[in-house]
């Protein structure tokens, strides 16, 4: 990560962590799914078992993203991918009306619907690193670094307080 020299005064002292959103973008539009009462069980399903959907449907994970970053289907894409398409394009346009006063927005004139709901996802990821730091900050002897995409580096002495802020980070509602 870029923000690694952001650690190296504490190199010599403690143990650097790579602290990330397990699979961020389909999780976060999960939850957002979840809040509208919009049902999505295909991605429902993809975030549960991710590994055993995209070697079903031989599928990677940047798949999954570009599919998720798309107002426009791919003709390429398997029936799996279009049909998971379908549903969080759907999603993000309940997204888009739901917090359409969230944030000021100039959407692409070639995808304005995700991107749209994408800086919607990038605001909610951000709220929800920013209370996963507020925790890490509480802890004695344990520090973070600025946020980058779906996580942030985490210094601290041991692997069992690394575990005591990842067992409070996965509580945390």
């Amino acid at each position: 990560r870029a923000f690694l020299s952001d650690m190296s005064p504490l190199e010599d002292e403690y143990q650097i962590y790579d602290i990330d959103i397990v699979n961020s973008m389909p999780s976060v539009f999960l939850q957002l799914a979840s809040e509208l009462k919009h049902p999505c069980p295909l991605l429902s399903e993809y975030v549960r078992n991710r590994t055993a959907v995209l070697n079903d449907n031989q599928l990677t994970k940047l798949d999954v993203i570009i599919c998720l970053n798309k107002d426009k289907v791919n003709n390429k894409w398997c029936p799996g991918l279009k049909l998971l398409h379908i549903e969080t394009h759907r999603l993000k346009v309940a997204i888009n009306q739901k917090y359409q006063d969230l944030i000021t927005i100039n959407p692409s004139s070639d995808n304005p619907i995700s991107s749209c709901a994408g800086r919607i996802y990038r605001y909610f990821e951000n709220e929800l690193l920013t209370e996963a730091v507020n925790i890490v900050n509480d802890a004695e002897h344990a520090y973070p670094t600025t946020c980058c995409f779906d996580g942030f580096h985490l210094a601290c002495k041991s692997p069992r307080l690394r575990d005591g802020i990842i067992d409070k980070l996965c509580k945390a509602p």
